[in-house]
Parts: structure tokens; C-alpha cells; sequence
């Protein structure tokens, strides 16, 4: 697909001009897109220790007790704790396991829409940054199609960057969610009673945790549509007599 590219030479034209994945294109401020330990740290506290984690548990946890799964516990407060405790307890395991792959891999784990990836024929992209040089290339191509932007999403599910201070690095296998997504599972082995641990049900419940991953991959693409139609339905809400 055709482009104009542009090379921006010195590091004061380049302010503003390093358009990292998913950011601000007039963030001033950005000069590295990497993905950083500190972001990873921050991140692996956040999803499976702090109180976001809680809610989390508790949310699937309260799912689980309507639904009774798994049916040797009762519908008890006392069941509803080792529901909660379970899930609490996978995705502690899933975040600390995602970490350490995620430091040994050096990947960049965040969700990408297919206008911010930096390796899609849309918008203005990152080619390089080095020896002090940007160079971007700007596609004059119209919108994606839907079935695109579905497909991306997919990809987006599976596969993440590399982390590089340019931004775009190469897409790779998300071993790292992979990795995660096995020790949440295996996590809550002692936990769950005997008849749950199968392979049958254990891979249930890998394909359910990747099934979070999925969705987080499709609200990241289309959250814009879905925030403009909310908005929309708001004010007709109000408009109405």
C-alpha cells in the first residue's frame, strides 16, 4: 500500500511526531513507546493482588455461586468464599506467570485497535526512531471494513508486539498469555474438588480465561462505537418528553 513518508531529523522536530501504539498523537511528552518493567510491574499488581483483583474474583465468583459450579459446593456463604478464593487464587497465578514470561520475552502485552496498530495500512505510522531520526509514513486509504477490524481483533487475541522504544515492534505468539492462562488454570487444582479436576474440565476452563482475552481484544476495537452509542442513547434518553 501506497504512503508519504516523512523524516523528522532533529530530536526538537520530533516532538509529538513518536505516535506510540494506542497514545495521543499530540502527547508532546512521549520519546519511548517501550513497554516498560516498571508499566509490567505496575500492571502485575494491579490485575492480581490489589483490590481491581478482588472485584474481579468476586464478580465471576457471585456467577459462579447463581450457577452453582462446581455443584459439590453448596449455596452457601461458605460457598460463595471458595468460589471467590478460586478465582482469586487463578488469576493471581495467571498475572505472576503472564509477568515473569512477559520480562523474559520482553513483549508488549497491551491491546491494539487496528487504526493504533502500528503494522495495519492505516493512518499515520512509526517506520523508525533511530540515530535521532522519526520516520512515519501516513496511508491515504479510507476506514477498514468491519470484517477487518473483527479479523484484527482475533489477531490482536493471540498475538501481541515486541516492545520497542519505536513502537512497532514485530507481532509475536502471545506465549505469555498462553503461559498465564495454564498456571491460572492449574492454580485452582488443589482447590477445586476431585471430580473438577480433569483435563475435560480443565480445558473448559483454559478456553473460559481466554474467553476474558477475547473480549478484552474486541472492547479495545470497538470501544468507540460502543462509548458514541451510549452517548447517543443518553441523549435521546434526556431529549425524550
Amino acid at each position: 500500500m501506497q504512503g508519504q513518508v516523512t523524516v523528522y531529523p532533529t530530536p526538537s522536530e520530533q516532538q509529538g511526531v513518536l505516535l506510540c501504539p494506542g497514545g495521543f498523537p499530540t502527547d508532546l511528552t512521549m520519546t519511548d513507546c517501550a513497554f516498560t518493567h516498571k508499566q509490567r510491574f505496575q500492571q502485575w499488581i494491579t490485575t492480581s493482588f490489589t483490590d481491581q483483583a478482588m472485584l474481579g474474583a468476586f464478580i465471576y465468583g457471585t456467577g459462579a455461586e447463581i450457577l452453582r459450579t462446581p455443584g459439590e459446593w453448596p449455596r452457601t456463604w461458605l460457598g460463595l468464599g471458595d468460589r471467590v478464593g478460586v478465582r482469586y487464587t487463578q488469576g493471581a497465578a495467571r498475572g505472576t506467570a503472564e509477568y515473569l514470561m512477559g520480562s523474559l520475552l520482553q513483549d508488549d502485552p497491551r491491546h491494539l485497535s487496528y487504526k493504533d496498530d502500528p503494522h495495519t495500512p492505516y493512518g499515520t505510522k512509526v517506520v523508525s526512531c533511530e540515530n535521532g531520526q522519526i520516520t512515519t509514513k501516513t496511508y491515504t486509504v479510507g476506514p477498514p471494513a468491519v470484517g477487518t477490524r473483527i479479523a484484527h481483533a482475533f489477531l490482536d487475541s493471540v498475538t501481541v508486539l515486541k516492545s520497542s522504544s519505536c513502537g512497532n515492534g514485530k507481532r509475536m505468539p502471545a506465549l505469555t498469555r498462553l503461559v498465564g492462562i495454564a498456571a491460572g488454570v492449574y492454580a485452582g487444582y488443589g482447590w477445586n474438588p476431585g471430580p473438577e479436576n480433569t483435563i475435560g474440565n480443565a480445558s473448559e476452563r483454559a478456553v473460559l480465561s481466554y474467553t476474558s482475552t477475547l473480549v478484552g481484544s474486541f472492547y479495545t476495537e470497538f470501544s468507540p462505537e460502543l462509548l458514541t452509542g451510549l452517548t447517543k442513547l443518553i441523549t435521546s434518553h434526556k431529549k425524550a418528553p
